[in-house]
C-alpha cells in the first residue's frame, strides 16, 4: 500500500487547495490494484524538480506531488498511479534497463507504456 506522508497534521478541514489532491489519493488507496502498490507519497508546497511538473518518481520510490498544482481528484489519482506504476513495473531497476540505454528515450518509452496500461485499464 502506497505510505501517504503528509508534512502537517489537520485539526479541522485541510486547505480548499488540497482538498482535491487528498481525494486523489482517497481513489488511490480504495483501488484494488493500485492501493496495494509500493511507494511513499510526499506533498509538498513546489516542486523539487523546479520543472513545476505535478508529480515525479525517483528509483528510491519516493513519489512528490506538487500542492500548487490545480487539478481534479481523478488527475490527483491517475498521476499518482502512473508514478507508482513506474515503480511496479521495475522502470528505474538497473537489471531492467537496456544496455547503452539512453536515458531520456528510456523515460519516454515508459512514459508511453504506463499510458497506455492505464487506458486499457
Amino acid at each position: 500500500m502506497p505510505c501517504f506522508h503528509r508534512k502537517y497534521y489537520y485539526h479541522s478541514e485541510p486547505p480548499a487547495s488540497e482538498k482535491p489532491l487528498l481525494e486523489g489519493m482517497l481513489v488511490i488507496e480504495r483501488h484494488p490494484l493500485f492501493g496495494s502498490l509500493g511507494g511513499d507519497v510526499y506533498i509538498k508546497s513546489r516542486h523539487h524538480s523546479g520543472k513545476g511538473s505535478m508529480a515525479t518518481v525517483d528509483r528510491k520510490g519516493n513519489i512528490c506531488l506538487n500542492s500548487a498544482t490545480k487539478a481534479s481528484p481523478e488527475e490527483w489519482a491517475y498521476s499518482m498511479a502512473h508514478c507508482l506504476l513506474h515503480l511496479a513495473f521495475g522502470h528505474f531497476d538497473k537489471e531492467n534497463l537496456p544496455e547503452d540505454v539512453n536515458t531520456a528515450l528510456w523515460a519516454k518509452a515508459c512514459d508511453i507504456y504506463i499510458a497506455q496500461f492505464l487506458a486499457d485499464t
